[in-house]
């Protein structure tokens, strides 16, 4: 068996699971270390009340391994003010995820609505501090390379491509062409790649076929930019990148509906956990 079908045969949430612990273990190796509570707690909340919801709402009665991964994500995007920020943002997200559905599947990224709920209710903020990328820590580009993995492994990589290719021609078209050559805006642009690759590309909120995720895609690079002309207005601070993730959750049934072109493989998608 070689290396790609060893890849391929790891549970996806599992390898989800893993890819954001080497993350947090990244931001912490560069000196995030008040982040260390809310690494421990905001999982805790959300794996807990993942289970609670599923047993008694569902009657499953089984380990949430996607709860935990929002707690994670939340926990490794929010800003490092204290941990009751990130345990109120996970406790948001579950709530979210079991109480504002359609056709029995979750409407919002939950992790997205957790952390903008959070900052509008709370006054928190992001500051994705092990999600970014620079050229003076090296490790950083381990993240991007596991992030865009995850999002190929569950079989969503072109909104991922679809998102970081419209950013770069956004951020070339502010600073000119010439800036595709530079060094830093790149690493920039790749910073980007923990929301590409394991926000954009949730299974349950995310579209189904390669011209609808594109589409999706195109569109979060878009409304990201027309909502920072609108942001510097409002009367506190908001993650514009995770509003147009959830405008975007909104159109995923039209998407799918008129771009139904070539759906992915339903053995790419994993089972519901």
């Amino acid at each position: 068996m070689d290396i790609v079908k060893k890849f391929k045969s790891i549970n996806v949430y599992d390898y989800t699971i893993a890819a954001l612990a080497v993350c947090a273990a990244i931001g912490l190796y560069y000196g995030f270390g008040a982040v260390s509570w809310q690494l421990v707690l905001a999982p805790i909340t959300a794996l807990a009340l993942d289970y609670l919801a599923y047993r008694f709402l569902k009657g499953r009665d089984a380990f949430p391994k996607s709860g935990l991964i929002t707690g994670l994500i939340i926990s490794l995007v929010i800003y490092p003010s204290g941990p009751l920020s990130a345990v109120a943002a996970a406790a948001l997200a579950i709530a979210a995820k079991h109480l504002v559905t359609y056709m029995k599947r979750p409407i919002f990224n939950p992790a997205a609505f957790g952390l903008l709920a959070s900052a509008v209710i709370f006054q928190s903020s992001d500051s994705w501090w092990a999600a970014g990328l620079s050229i003076s820590a090296p490790a950083s580009f381990i993240a991007a390379a596991l992030a865009i993995a995850a999002g190929w492994k569950i079989g969503k990589l072109p909104i991922t491509l679809a998102f970081l290719a419209g950013t770069l021609l956004v951020s070339a078209a502010y600073l000119g062409p010439a800036s595709l050559l530079n060094a830093q805006m790149l690493a920039a642009v790749l910073g980007f790649s923990f929301f590409a690759g394991i926000m954009l590309t949730d299974p349950k909120t995310s579209c189904y076929s390669r011209n609808a995720l594109v589409a999706q895609g195109i569109f979060v690079v878009a409304f990201n930019l027309a909502f920072g002309y609108v942001s510097p207005s409002l009367p506190f601070s908001i993650d514009g990148i995770l509003v147009a993730l959830l405008a975007s959750n909104l159109l995923v049934p039209a998407f799918n509906r008129f771009l139904p072109v070539r759906r992915q493989p339903a053995a790419q998608m994993p089972a519901p956990a």
